[in-house]
Order: structure tokens, then sequence, then C-alpha cells
């Protein structure tokens, strides 16, 4: 006998008990059905899925608009999101191209703290905030999300605008911190090298 073929190789058993495995492996399966709590791993509840994808979701999502620019040349064209964990996407352009990285973990503990008391806070964003653009055409829009609620920050180049602010101050050193990261990590222009 061949050292790697043991016991259940196909050309040494008979035809018997080749049937006898899937057939005990489909009663087992059948069997603990019922049970409930023997489920597969891969059998989540919804609020097991629920739970997965919020941890996955971005954090902080930017978009800018720079009417005037070739897009490739516009920090934050064609988005810029971090995760709470400190991974960054910036991306997709059209074509489907991406970057992607990690902020360092003092850019990271800095933005999730801003971040907790933008969302922490019980001030309401108002809904309808002066909408004019400083420069037309050139704005910036910063989301923050959490479990519960979401705040959309307007304004352009780092500068949030007192209008669409949530009425406290870390709103406007959120919007400061997403546009230097932006400016950092987004690349310039946004193309395949």
């Amino acid at each position: 006998m061949q050292p790697s073929c043991l016991a259940f190789c196909a050309h040494r058993t008979n035809r018997k008990s080749r049937t006898k495995f899937p057939r005990i492996m489909l009663w087992l399966w059948f069997g603990a059905l019922p049970l409930g709590d023997d489920l597969p791993s891969f059998v989540l509840s919804n609020d097991d899925r629920r739970v997965a994808l919020v941890d996955v979701a971005p954090l902080l999502i930017v978009q800018t608009s720079c009417e005037a620019m070739v897009p490739a040349y516009c920090r934050g064209r064609y988005g810029f999101q971090v995760n709470r964990n400190g991974k960054w996407l910036a991306g997709p352009d059209p074509s489907g191209f991406s970057v992607s990285g990690r902020l360092s973990k003092r850019e990271s503990r800095r933005l999730r703290r801003a971040a907790d008391q933008v969302l922490g806070s019980p001030a309401r964003q108002p809904s309808d905030c002066d909408r004019r653009q400083a420069i037309p055409g050139v704005g910036e829009t910063v989301t923050v999300q959490g479990r519960e609620r979401a705040v959309k920050l307007q304004g352009a180049g780092g500068q949030l605008n007192p209008s669409c602010a949530p009425g406290h101050p870390s709103a406007a050193e959120l919007f400061a911190l997403a546009d230097a990261l932006v400016r950092r990590y987004y690349p310039r222009p946004f193309r395949r090298q």
C-alpha cells in the first residue's frame, strides 16, 4: 500500500462503503438542523450580519468638487474614505482604479476622537444651511458616520461653512483634520502610474 493512500483510496474501497459516507454526512447534517444551536459557523443571524457590516463601514467620507479642474488633479474628486481601524481608500475613479493605505496610529486616534466628539454631541445639524459656496464650483463634503447617526459637514479648502456646522467647535476641528488627511494621502494626479 502506498504511504499516502491509507484506508480511503477510491481504488481500494468497494462501492458500498463509498456511498455510505455521503449518506452518513447527510444524516448528520439534517439531524443537527432541528437542534438550532449546532448550526455551522457560516450561518449568521440578522443581528450578526448587521454588526459585521457596521464594523467595516467607513467612519469618514470626504467628497470634493472642483468644477474648473481636470478631475485627476482635484483632490478628493473620486472620494476618500477612512474606516475606524485607520484603513483608507481613495477612489475608485470611473475606470475602477483606487489607492488604499493605513493612517498612522496617531492620526487614527485623533480622527476617532474628533469623530466621536461630533457624533456624541446632542446638537442637531440644521437642514437649511447656506449652500452657496465661497468659490462657485468648489466644495468639500465631510460625512462622519457612527452606529446610530451620520453628520454631514460642508465647506471648502479645509474651512467649514459655519451655517452648516452642527453647532460645536469639534466640527471645525474634524473638518480641518479630514481635509489634512486628504491632502496627505490622496494621490495627485489620481491615475495609474
